[in-house]
C-alpha cells in the first residue's frame, strides 16, 4: 500500500514538472515578444544638433537700422557704417516716406516672395507685403537698391530700443556714462531687436561698440518734393563708400 502511494506521488509528481514546462513553453514567445526591443536602425535616431559656429568678426558693418513703429510700419530707417578696427561710427538717415520705383529685375524677383508686392511705394510700406520670415532681408535688398550699396546686415527695434540706443552712444562718446552702464544699454539692445547676426555674434562687436566714435549723422543724398523725398542714388552711392573709406581712417576730422 505504500509503495502504491509511492508511486502515484512520484507520477503527480512527474506530471506537474511536465506541465511547468509546457506551461513555459507556451507563454515564453509571447513574454519575449512582450519585453524585447525593437531594433532601430540607425538612420532613424535623431541626429546631434550641429553647434552653430560665430562667425569671424568683420572689419566694416554696413547694416541698416529699422525703426518700426506701433502700427507695424518702419518709422524711421539709418544706416550704419561702422569700422570695429578704428572704432570710427557714421550714420546717413534714410527718409521713410522716400518715394521708390523698383527696377524691373528687382521687382519680377521680389515678386517670388511676395505676388502682391507693387512696384512704387514709400519706404514706410516696404514691409507689409512680405511675410515675416523675409521682411528684413526683402527690405535691405530694396534698400540696396535705392542706396546704390549693398546693405549686408540689418537691425529692427522698436522706439524704446531705439531711443535708449541713442542715448546710450551719445552719452558714452561725451563721457557721461561708464562702460558699466553701456553695457546694461548695449544687453538690453540685443534683447529687444531683431538681427540677421545672431545674439552671440553680436556680442563679438561689443568691446568696438564700447570705443565707439560718433560722427555727426547726415541725410542720405535726394530732394524733398510733395509729400516724398527722392533719393539720387548716384550720389548716394558714392557718398557710402566715402564714408567707408574714411570709416578705416585713423584721422580724425
Amino acid at each position: 500500500m505504500k509503495h502504491l502511494r509511492m508511486i502515484k506521488i512520484a507520477a503527480w509528481g512527474t506530471f506537474g514538472i511536465i506541465l511547468i514546462w509546457l506551461t513555459i513553453a507556451g507563454i515564453y514567445p509571447a513574454l519575449l515578444s512582450m519585453l524585447s526591443v525593437p531594433e532601430v536602425n540607425p538612420a532613424e535616431l535623431p541626429k546631434e544638433q550641429e553647434k552653430q559656429e560665430v562667425k569671424e568678426p568683420e572689419e566694416l558693418l554696413l547694416t541698416a537700422v529699422y525703426e518700426r513703429g506701433d502700427d507695424g510700419k518702419f518709422s524711421g530707417i539709418n544706416i550704419e557704417v561702422f569700422h570695429t578696427g578704428t572704432k570710427n561710427a557714421y550714420y546717413m538717415e534714410v527718409p521713410i516716406h522716400t518715394k521708390v520705383t523698383l527696377s524691373t529685375e528687382l521687382y519680377k524677383k521680389l515678386q517670388a516672395y511676395s505676388p502682391e508686392l507693387p512696384q512704387y511705394f514709400k519706404l514706410a510700406n516696404m514691409g507689409e507685403w512680405f511675410s515675416e520670415e523675409y521682411c528684413l532681408t526683402g527690405c535691405n535688398r530694396i534698400l540696396s537698391e535705392v542706396l546704390g550699396v549693398e546693405i549686408v546686415h540689418y537691425i529692427v527695434a522698436d522706439k524704446d530700443a531705439m531711443d535708449s540706443w541713442s542715448e546710450g552712444l551719445l552719452a558714452l562718446t561725451q563721457k557721461e556714462e561708464p562702460p558699466e552702464e553701456f553695457f546694461l544699454k548695449y544687453n538690453k539692445w540685443i534683447e529687444h531687436t531683431e538681427a540677421d547676426l545672431t545674439v552671440e555674434e553680436r556680442w563679438v562687436y561689443y568691446e568696438s561698440y564700447k570705443d565707439i566714435v560718433l560722427h555727426e549723422k547726415e541725410i542720405v543724398p535726394g530732394a524733398e518734393g510733395m509729400a516724398e523725398y527722392l533719393v539720387t542714388t548716384g550720389l548716394t552711392k558714392l557718398r557710402l563708400e566715402e564714408l567707408m573709406e574714411r570709416a578705416q581712417s585713423l584721422e580724425t576730422e
